[in-house]
């Protein structure tokens, strides 16, 4: 979330974990994915800026309009980075759907699922399933059937000769963009309104999220690494959506992730923790010992 607030903030957290990938996987990511697919077009500007060639995005109906997810996309005012747009209804059938006893299509096979990808045929050129990692096995438990699912997925879809696996990047270098994907406001994955009300719909979030980046120049005057980390671990998406009090099915989707007995109780515990690190800053602050900036005297030059 932090482009919302800070771009400076979010650059150093891009950074931050580009630099573990290098460190842990020996590669340099060029392919992006934000937060919960938090994205609009200035996201994608810098990214972009930043050496991306693509960005992971939702392919929300109210900016697609009639168009298909299964195409690439360029974003709005860029130059040449390519948006890969989730295919949300194939996604939930996964991530959501796959255990629901009430679905008309359960129990979900993986042939009856290679069949809906397939339709895509003539019509599209990728087909984007984002979803959270811990779909497989915290959301889907083992005894809903999602690993055998998954054992059986990719014969399925390859059962058609026109479908194959390609990582992000190689089918950014192999596709061309379609069309443009113009996204002025915010978007996300999250909720039916798929934007930042998850996070920023009510006044105990806007609250929260705003103290925590209030405190910026002053945590990075600390040069403190632990306060630094501690600060950008208190930045997690997660704290605000424990806060969201919205109903019906996004509610429960809500409650359902939540460690607290309710959003208030998690504004409550949220904002102690704050309290007492504002006041951990604020004495760091006063440890930190002026640093003199260093003068020169500007040397003279001459032309011949």
């Amino acid at each position: 979330m932090s482009f919302i607030y800070s771009k400076n903030e979010f650059r150093r957290q891009v950074e931050m974990h580009k630099a573990k990938i290098k460190q842990h996987f020996n590669q340099v990511p060029k392919v992006f994915r934000n937060t919960e697919l938090i994205y609009n077009n200035e996201i994608a500007s810098v990214v972009e800026k930043m050496g991306y060639k693509a960005i992971l995005c939702e392919g929300v109906d109210r900016y697609l309009g009639e168009r298909t997810p299964n195409f690439l996309y360029q974003p709005a005012g860029t130059l040449k980075i390519k948006s890969f747009l989730k295919n949300y209804r194939l996604s939930d059938d996964i991530a959501f759907r796959f255990s629901d006893r009430n679905w008309a299509e359960w129990p979900l096979q993986a042939d009856t699922f290679a069949s809906w990808v397939h339709k895509v045929a003539g019509n599209g050129e990728v087909v984007n399933l984002f979803m959270d990692y811990e779909t497989f096995g915290e959301h889907q438990w083992e005894e809903t059937g999602i690993f055998e699912f998954l054992d059986h997925l990719p014969t399925e879809i390859m059962k058609h000769k026109d479908f194959d696996f390609k990582t992000l990047s190689e089918a950014a270098d192999m596709y061309k963009v379609r069309d443009i994907y113009d996204v002025p406001d915010y978007s996300s994955w999250a909720d039916a309104e798929r934007d930042l009300s998850a996070w920023l719909s009510n006044a105990m979030e806007k609250e929260a999220a705003g103290r925590i980046y209030k405190l910026e120049e002053k945590v990075i005057s600390t040069m403190n690494p632990d306060l630094i980390e501690f600060w950008g671990k208190l930045q997690t998406s997660d704290h605000f959506y424990y806060m969201c009090t919205k109903f019906w099915s996004d509610g429960d989707v809500h409650k359902y992730f939540s460690p607290y007995d309710s959003p208030y109780d998690a504004y409550i515990y949220y904002m102690n923790v704050l309290a007492d690190f504002e006041t951990t800053v604020e004495e760091a602050l006063q440890d930190v010992k002026p640093v003199k900036k260093a003068t020169r005297k500007k040397e003279s030059t001459t032309e011949s």
